[in-house]
């Protein structure tokens, strides 16, 4: 009797093991901080900014799963890679500052977020270039920030991004200085 139950509970245990097979629990990513960097640092007369946004500090996150029974997953037989379901938390506001002033209206440490153009998916479902305050933030693409207009009081500028996330957390970066012609 021994022995059946002793070969039940190895068999139960080793199908589990396979019947189990599935993505690892880490299903989304989460970040701590944005690293902000400029395409060009001087800004001649015909350019405008363009500010890449990138995640720092990146950390996995796994999902709250239940399990019952004996074994273990076979992790190494999965296909996916950490953070597979995306952002554990998504953006819901993004707001961009100067440490100097942009213009009579925008003066230094004033949200700049009027100025900043993204590209996003307009009413018709098309791709354009357009204001961040236009778009959903759903609808967008936050990781290339665009400023065309052109400061009129200082010409010497480094910006901070701020993102919002659903779960009340603000991250942010700051960006090297940038010269305007």
């Amino acid at each position: 009797m021994k022995k059946k139950i002793i070969t039940l509970v190895f068999l139960y245990s080793f199908f589990n093991l396979f019947n189990y097979c599935k993505c690892p629990p880490e299903r989304y990513f989460d970040y701590k901080s944005l690293e902000v960097k400029v395409e060009k640092t001087f800004i001649s007369f015909n350019d405008r900014l363009m500010l890449r946004v990138g995640i720092a500090e990146i950390e996995y996150l796994a999902d709250n799963t239940t399990y019952i029974g004996f074994g273990n997953y076979a992790y190494a037989t999965s296909v996916c890679e950490p953070g597979y379901d995306g952002e554990k938390y998504h953006i819901v506001n993004i707001s961009v500052f100067s440490n100097s002033d942009f213009d009579d209206n925008y003066l230094a440490e004033t949200e700049l977020t009027d100025l900043i153009k993204v590209y996003g998916a307009n009413s018709n479902e098309e791709y354009v270039l357009w204001y961040l305050k236009e778009f959903s933030i759903s609808n967008i693409n936050p990781w290339y920030l665009y400023i065309e207009e052109r400061p009129t009081i200082s010409k010497k500028h480094t910006f901070t991004i701020k993102f919002e996330k659903s779960n009340g957390e603000i991250v942010s970066g700051i960006s090297q200085e940038v010269i305007w012609e």
